[in-house]
């Protein structure tokens, strides 16, 4: 593998997928390689985030619609002592970032949920981050004020 991508996470996500699976060799061949690229951290919107949060220093975040970790994947190698949650609607995201988690990233906690039924307590994280997922969501007042209620401190948000 090469500085192209986030290497780390990659060989991560290769172990978790072995023990999930039962394969030593789980994924060298692997189609999800692309997720791992480096560049993401140059969109706009990951770069402003990730100034702003280094700023603010957040003990634990809560992304939401991590999907295939656009901002995730900056966010944990430029903040690999984070406690990070992540939620997303669909298993198969989920199930991909637990492989992460599974082997190795032990900051990252993955759940299958829904914003809109606020699945963690009041002010349960520093940080919750809603990154281009508002769009996708049919009740965006809804989710906006989980976000609000679950955030310590503050929620980065943007949509298209």
């Amino acid at each position: 593998m090469n500085k192209d991508y986030y290497e780390r996470l990659a060989q991560a996500y290769f172990r978790g997928r072995a023990v999930r699976t039962g394969q030593a060799d789980a994924g060298v061949q692997d189609p999800k390689l692309y997720y791992f690229k480096r560049g993401h951290e140059e969109l706009p919107r990951v770069r402003k985030t990730l100034g702003f949060l280094r700023s603010v220093q957040p003990e634990n975040l809560l992304d939401v619609g991590s999907g295939r970790g656009v901002f995730l994947f900056p966010f944990l190698e430029a903040f690999p002592w984070v406690e990070v949650t992540s939620v997303d609607l669909l298993a198969h995201r989920v199930e991909f970032l637990q492989d992460l988690s599974r082997g190795g990233i032990t900051n990252l906690r993955a759940e299958q949920g829904d914003i809109c039924l606020q699945p963690f307590p009041e002010k349960s994280f520093d940080v919750v981050t809603v990154l281009e997922v508002l769009e996708h969501i049919p009740d965006v007042e809804k989710a906006v004020f989980a976000a609000v209620r679950m955030a310590r401190r503050f929620r980065p948000s943007e949509f298209p």
